[in-house]
């Protein structure tokens, strides 16, 4: 766009003028290489992530992962005292408490969140209800990038 505006761009360390059309045919073939490169380092992520699926290693991220940890293996470990705040949660779910009336039974209680929060939200509740790790599934690649130029995903 910057050229239909006959606004040069000159990038010093390679010595290309955007308004040069030798410079034009540089920075095409450059950004080419890049495009390439990254396609392929995607390429390579994908597959690293498949061979750890089928290796039966799954990636969980535990940071806010209520009732659970990983050991030095980096397998899933149950944390008893959080496990029971979730146990709780369904419970008190199933016996037919709305999400509002368990956030405010947690925050009276003093019980803090996978992030160590006082305040609940329903919304976390809502997501610890719908999770499937909670049942034992590790449901992976749920979305995947169709375009990873835009980086647009499903």
């Amino acid at each position: 766009m910057l050229v239909y505006k006959n606004v040069a761009v000159y990038f010093e360390k390679e010595n290309i003028n955007t308004l040069d059309a030798k410079g034009e045919i540089m920075l095409t073939i450059m950004a080419s290489l890049v495009q390439q490169e990254s396609q392929s380092l995607i390429q390579n992520v994908k597959l690293g992530y498949q061979y750890r699926y089928q290796q039966g290693e799954v990636m969980v991220n535990c940071s806010r992962f209520l009732g659970y940890t990983k050991d030095e293996n980096k397998r899933l470990v149950i944390v008893p005292e959080e496990a029971e705040i979730v146990k709780r949660i369904y419970r008190e779910y199933l016996e037919g408490s709305s999400m509002d009336k368990i956030k405010k039974g947690l925050e009276a209680d003093g019980i803090l969140t996978g992030a160590g929060k006082k305040r609940w939200h329903t919304s976390t509740i809502r997501k610890i209800l719908s999770n499937e790790k909670y049942i034992g599934d590790a449901l992976l690649q749920k979305t995947y990038t169709v375009d990873f130029l835009t980086k647009r995903g499903l």
